[in-house]
């Protein structure tokens, strides 16, 4: 996800330097990593690959933080493009929008899934290794499935309407 994730974002720089557009850049985790300021020079799309190219981050995201830390370094209204997978409390995503909006930003929000991840059509018992900190469980995931894709359903939906009730554009992609 954060290869295709990487890619997403630097798709997106590459069109708004082409308009002419300021482009910046912030890497988060826990909190903001690498940043590249905002600029519309020639060399800025070189500047933000080689940002996405740096090593990925870990962990679970904490997103509020992450956009506290950049709004207290963006001082114009902007719009920040945050490409995440957002498996994370919507509560928190909708706090952090809310900053944002309250701020005069604009938003998208492109969540970023595993193909596998939204249709999990695995067959045969499995260990699942949690990415963000969670145990390990070893289940079959036929005797799960259809939970497990009406709980991812209604988060994608969550997250969706978070966006839209600021004014924000979600997608999603897989």
């Amino acid at each position: 996800k954060f290869d295709h994730s990487t890619a997403i974002a630097a798709a997106l720089a590459y069109m708004c330097l082409h308009q002419g557009d300021r482009v910046g850049l912030g890497l988060f985790d826990q909190e903001v990593r690498t940043q590249v300021k905002r600029s519309s020079q020639r060399d800025q799309w070189r500047a933000i690959v080689g940002a996405l190219s740096g090593e990925p981050v870990e962990g679970r995201a904490q997103i509020g933080r992450s956009i506290d830390q950049m709004l207290a370094r963006v001082t114009n209204r902007a719009l920040f493009v945050i490409v995440s997978d957002f498996l994370m409390p919507t509560e928190e995503l909708r706090s952090a929008i809310a900053r944002l909006a309250h701020r005069g930003h604009d938003a998208m929000l492109v969540q970023t899934l595993d193909r596998q991840e939204l249709r999990f059509d695995l067959d045969a018992p499995a260990r699942f290794d949690g990415l963000e900190a969670e145990a390990a469980i070893e289940t079959d995931p036929r005797a799960v499935r259809e939970a497990y894709l009406e709980i991812l359903r209604e988060h994608v939906e969550k997250v969706d309407r978070i966006a839209r009730s600021f004014g924000a554009d979600a997608v999603v992609c897989d």
